[in-house]
């Protein structure tokens, strides 16, 4: 009798724990994913406190994690609809590396979000104009025709090469270390507001001019693989 006794607490305890766990998760911060349905997505979270919980939601798929300000680590999160919902209060956020099986992210719902890497997937659109407390935002290789980051004030780092963009305005991120827009498509680059920049990777695109005369920072620059005609960096002395 005992050990049925001690059986149905251990049960009681575990549900109690569940729910508690459940009723924690903040439901109405939320990125949403459009995935390929079946495909195991590859994840990453970082929380501002300890022992944050998550929700990972997709289809009939429903997944609880705690999540702390470390770096979970890479795992998988197998899909069973054509989105993918992860619900919480994430501050940095992994979706690398996915593929054709991640096409679109959407991140509105959750606007303190100080990192994002979404590289190496098929994003076509990439709209992260409400986070406005980013600092780091990796979304290289995808197929981005376009690219606004004119709210991201905070951004110290940006890698956006190997897409398709055009045209790339950083004038309002004055707060760039760390810019990385090669093999896109760009015949211009205007990075006169960009004074903190260390590191500046342009190459393979199609510039006929760059000037770096006020980015007196630099340690660091490629713009190989452009229609340079002349270049002066005289007042780049760190290079």
């Amino acid at each position: 009798m005992k050990k049925v006794v001690l059986f149905f607490a251990l049960i009681v305890g575990l549900l109690v724990s569940a729910s508690t766990l459940q009723s924690q998760v903040n439901m109405s911060r939320y990125i949403t994913l459009t995935v390929t349905n079946g495909a195991a997505i590859k994840l990453d979270f970082q929380a501002a406190a300890n022992g944050t919980p998550i929700r990972i939601v997709s289809g009939s798929n429903t997944q609880d994690i705690t999540v702390g300000t470390d770096w979970k680590g890479t795992a998988s999160y197998t899909a069973n609809a054509p989105t993918m919902t992860i619900y919480g209060d994430i501050i940095n956020f992994k979706c690398s590396e996915n593929g054709a099986n991640l096409t679109a992210i959407d991140v509105s719902q959750n606007t303190q979000l100080t990192e994002l890497g979404c590289r190496d997937n098929k994003l076509t659109d990439l709209d992260v104009s409400g986070c406005t407390q980013l600092t780091k935002l990796y979304c290289n290789n995808n197929t981005l025709n376009s690219l606004d980051v004119s709210q991201n004030t905070q951004l110290k780092e940006l890698y956006c090469g190997s897409n398709q963009l055009t045209t790339l305005d950083v004038s309002q991120n004055t707060q760039l270390t760390l810019l990385n827009c090669r093999d896109n498509k760009l015949s211009n680059l205007d990075i006169s507001h960009n004074t903190q920049l260390m590191g500046l990777y342009c190459s393979d695109n199609t510039l006929s001019s760059l000037d770096v005369s006020h980015n007196t920072q630099l340690t660091a620059l490629n713009c190989s693989s452009n229609t340079l005609s002349s270049l002066d960096v005289s007042k780049n002395t760190q290079l």
